[in-house]
Parts: C-alpha cells; sequence; structure tokens
C-alpha cells in the first residue's frame, strides 16, 4: 500500500514542486521553520485531524509561533477509495492552529457544501459520531452560512455548537474561508485547502483566517 502511495507521489511529483514552492513562500511570510518530508516514524507530535491514516504522507511541514499563536503547515497526500470505485490520489493542504485559551471544543466540521466525496469522503465514512446539524441550526444562522457549508458534531453537544457557532462568527467563517473545510476539536483548529494547484497567496489567506478564527474563540471563551 505504502508502496504504491510512494510511486503516485512520484507521478506527481511536478505537482508536489508547485506545492512546495507556495507551502515555502507563505512560510516564510508567517516566520515558519520549513522542514521539509516527515515520516510516521519521526520522532515528532504528528498533525492529526480527519485527514489523518495509516498511509497518508506528509511534505513540506512548516512550523513556528506568529502572533502568539502555534502554527503547523504541510501538504498531505494519500489515496481516496470511495465505495468499490477506483482509488484516487488527493492532497489536502493543512493549516493547524493551537488555541490559547479553548481547551474542550466540541468536535466540530464544516464541510463546503457539495463535498460529500472525494477531498472529504473519509469524515462522512469514519466519523460515524458526527452529524448534520444545519437544520438544528438553522434559526441561528443564515442562509448564505447553510448554503456554503454544512455543520458536523456530535448531536449530544449541540448546546456547546451552538455557543461556539454563534451566529456573526459562523457569517465571518462563510465570508472568509469557503471553499475550504474547517475542523476544530480540544484546543485545536484545522483548516483544509483542496486546490489541486496551490498559490502561496491562497495559502497566506488562509492562514490569515485562521488566525482570526482562532483569536475569536479564544475572546470568546475568555469573556
Amino acid at each position: 500500500m505504502r508502496g504504491r502511495l510512494q510511486r503516485l507521489t512520484r507521478r506527481y511529483s511536478h505537482v508536489a514542486r508547485q506545492r512546495g514552492s507556495a507551502i515555502r513562500k507563505a512560510a516564510k511570510a508567517f516566520e515558519l521553520v520549513y522542514f521539509g518530508n516527515i515520516h510516521h516514524d519521526d520522532d515528532h507530535n504528528p498533525v492529526l485531524g480527519f485527514t489523518t491514516s495509516i498511509t497518508h504522507i506528509d511534505q513540506h511541514f512548516s512550523v513556528g509561533n506568529f502572533e502568539g499563536y502555534n502554527i503547523r503547515l504541510l501538504d498531505r497526500f494519500d489515496t481516496v477509495r470511495m465505495g468499490g470505485t477506483k482509488e484516487h490520489a488527493q492532497n489536502w493542504c493543512v493549516v493547524e492552529v493551537q488555541l490559547q485559551e479553548q481547551t474542550d471544543l466540541p468536535h466540530i466540521c464544516l464541510v463546503p457544501t457539495g463535498n460529500t466525496s472525494g477531498e472529504y469522503h473519509r469524515l462522512f465514512t469514519s466519523v460515524y459520531r458526527l452529524q448534520p446539524l444545519n437544520n438544528t441550526l438553522f434559526h441561528t444562522h443564515s442562509m448564505e452560512v447553510h448554503g456554503r457549508f454544512q455543520i458536523l458534531a456530535p448531536t449530544s453537544r449541540t448546546r456547546d455548537v451552538e455557543t461556539t457557532l454563534t451566529s456573526p462568527l459562523v457569517m465571518g467563517i462563510a465570508g472568509r474561508f469557503w471553499p475550504h473545510g474547517i475542523e476544530l476539536k480540544g484546543d485545536t483548529l484545522y483548516v483544509y485547502i483542496t486546490d489541486h494547484r496551490l498559490s502561496s497567496t491562497v495559502i497566506m489567506s488562509t492562514i490569515s483566517s485562521a488566525l482570526w478564527l482562532a483569536h475569536s474563540l479564544d475572546a470568546a471563551k475568555s469573556d
């Protein structure tokens, strides 16, 4: 399995070089240290989130602190099998931000509308405790929000989700993040960029948005 992934990685080497160039430029702009490729058996705290698997390959790993927030940035490659269909290669550029005040956020995923397969297939097929809550939250959020994101979370923590995803916050999310996916869990924020051709401009804008969201969540906790 891992050998097949490595062959696919070589096949997309020109894409990987372009993605790497964009990530390095974005990392430099946010004063992150670029380390390159990392492996499952490396002695480090891995970047988690729903894209984690025993077969994923992480490239262009960068880490640092900006405006008081610990940030990690990488390009994650894996293959995704949807039902009985053929495997296809998938990349996620992952931005991870460690929150400062929030430590027990419910597991929340905001999936761009229409993306129930491909990039987010694993989320819908393996994290069964997450259920769509758009109908439950319909009265507190605008149509724009529900038109852009499917909100997934454990139904047992619906009240916590309502407290966390206030209407002003979600409006800001809709305007800043779409079409990127968001995952919140515990004290960590993940943002997933699924563009096939990455640009440093998109990555830098996404990191700025992630810092805005991290600050907004922490400020709400400290109020």
